[in-house]
């Protein structure tokens, strides 16, 4: 039987609503199925990416690899969507909506309290976090409930271990303005085109220039700034 599949995308939650694209790698000669159950059913897709329906509940997928003469791995691989709900910030030009996990392999990072960055509490937050020296990245992408406009400045308050006592870490760290699956801009963190401002501790504002109509915006690190709020 060939080898199980391995999942790239880990720890994904998503705002009700959303949807989460999910991705596995499988050895070469091999074919990636998606599937709803963990045995039996017709697949969902085929390849090494599957982007899912809008959930409005937490839900488990399923990864099979098939060989080029149609054996297929011992068992199936699962994949879990986390999807939170509940209140939202209330202000008119707050983000609303919520896309977050790990990309790549890594035992030790996560995403705590994924909804808390746009939920109706101003004083809490969400956590991405990091092992040091692995090759994965973390982010979450904020989403916004209607478009805004090309001279809209986006304004993100973010908390990192050395927080502007080291700018240079910063450049371990990308804003990138998004449109649906559309680029608008993308930006390290210590861009000279953003304007970081320090609030208190390790804690600072970055102000982002969208250039172009927007709909969400994301924050994505590697394991340089090794800890994210």
């Amino acid at each position: 039987a060939p080898a199980l599949a391995a999942i790239v995308t880990n720890n994904e939650t998503i705002s009700s609503g959303q949807t989460a694209t999910l991705q596995a790698t499988a050895d070469a000669g091999n074919t990636i199925k998606w599937y709803a159950a963990a045995s039996g059913g017709a697949s969902l897709a085929t390849g090494p990416s599957f982007t899912t329906p809008a959930l409005a509940a937490t839900t488990t997928y399923y990864v099979e690899t098939e060989s080029a003469s149609g054996c297929v791995s011992s068992s199936r691989v699962a994949v879990k969507v986390t999807v939170t709900s509940g209140p939202v910030n209330p202000n008119c030009n707050a983000a609303t909506a919520q896309q977050s996990g790990i990309d790549g392999l890594c035992l030790l990072c996560g995403v705590d309290n994924p909804g808390a960055s746009t939920d109706a509490n101003a004083t809490n937050f969400t956590s991405i976090h990091l092992a040091v020296g692995v090759g994965a990245t973390g982010y979450q992408r904020l989403i916004f409930a209607s478009a805004g406009s090309a001279t809209d400045s986006i304004r993100l308050d973010l908390e990192t271990p050395t927080g502007l006592a080291d700018v240079s870490v910063l450049g371990g760290a990308t804003v990138t303005v998004l449109n649906g699956t559309s680029v608008v801009n993308s930006y390290p963190l210590n861009s000279s085109l953003l304007k970081l401002k320090l609030l208190s501790g390790n804690r600072f504002k970055a102000t982002v220039p969208a250039g172009g109509i927007y709909d969400r915006v994301e924050i994505r690190f590697g394991a340089l700034v090794s800890a994210l709020d």
